[in-house]
């Protein structure tokens, strides 16, 4: 059995990866561009342990190749321990200049990914748990991000529906990071960064090591625990 992660190859993900991995679990790491960051993370993760790390690579705006996706990853592993929805993508799309390629793009990415991909999976994670990241800005408006915050909140309900259409052989749980990690392309500006960290009560950011610590809990502790969204953010929920 593996755990499937999603955006594996980078940031939160490669976080996960390594905390999954050092407890012990067998992983598939997805990745779409990051395929040499991915094929580095888990070279290291099978020199520790051989064989325990594949990467799988898949165009989540593909909806049309999951199937072949979920053939490919059931090769590696006839069952999954957990499905890891984390790969997003994440700017800022103010009213007067938003296009329908970026909605469109937030939503397949955010949203209509992470159903598709627990439909493709759904009977290969019977006993087992279903992780969806989301956002603290899924309940919480944040400045010119209202695409964003819609695709998030989509995946707000879809945890909680699907934690009830899904028992009680599946668990579905979320994470909703609060400032974790700042975009990698710059689009949050300083008036936008000040802005967040004002907010946050703890008064500092988190790591990635936070969220995948989490996720860990969810998959291997909280056998009672499904439809819940676990805000990881310094307070800034509150």
């Amino acid at each position: 059995m593996s755990i499937l992660i999603t955006g594996a190859g980078r940031r939160i993900g490669r976080a996960m990866a390594e905390v999954f991995h050092a407890s012990g679990h067998n992983l598939l790491l997805h990745c779409n561009q990051s395929i040499s960051e991915t094929q580095k993370l888990a070279d290291e993760l099978n020199s520790r342990r051989d064989g325990s790390a594949h990467v799988v690579v898949l165009d989540l705006a593909c909806i049309d190749q999951f199937e072949r996706f979920s053939s490919q990853c059931l090769q590696y592993s006839d069952s999954l321990e957990a499905l890891i929805n984390n790969a997003s993508v994440f700017y800022p799309t103010p009213l007067p200049a938003v296009t329908p390629a970026q909605f469109n793009n937030l939503i397949d990415i955010n949203l209509r990914a992470p159903y598709f991909l627990i439909k493709a999976f759904s009977q290969h994670l019977r006993g087992g748990s279903i992780v969806n990241i989301i956002d603290i800005y899924a309940e919480k408006p944040l400045m010119n991000f209202s695409a964003y915050s819609a695709s998030k909140a989509g995946l707000l309900m879809l945890t909680r529906s699907l934690a009830v259409e899904l028992a009680p052989h599946t668990r579905v749980n979320g994470i909703a990071p609060g400032a974790i990690l700042w975009p990698d392309d710059k689009t949050m500006d300083s008036k936008a960064i000040e802005q967040v960290l004002d907010a946050i009560p703890s008064g500092k950011i988190g790591h990635p090591k936070d969220i995948a610590q989490a996720a860990l809990f969810l998959v291997d502790h909280a056998q009672a625990i499904t439809g819940q969204i676990i805000p990881v953010d310094g307070g800034s929920s509150i």
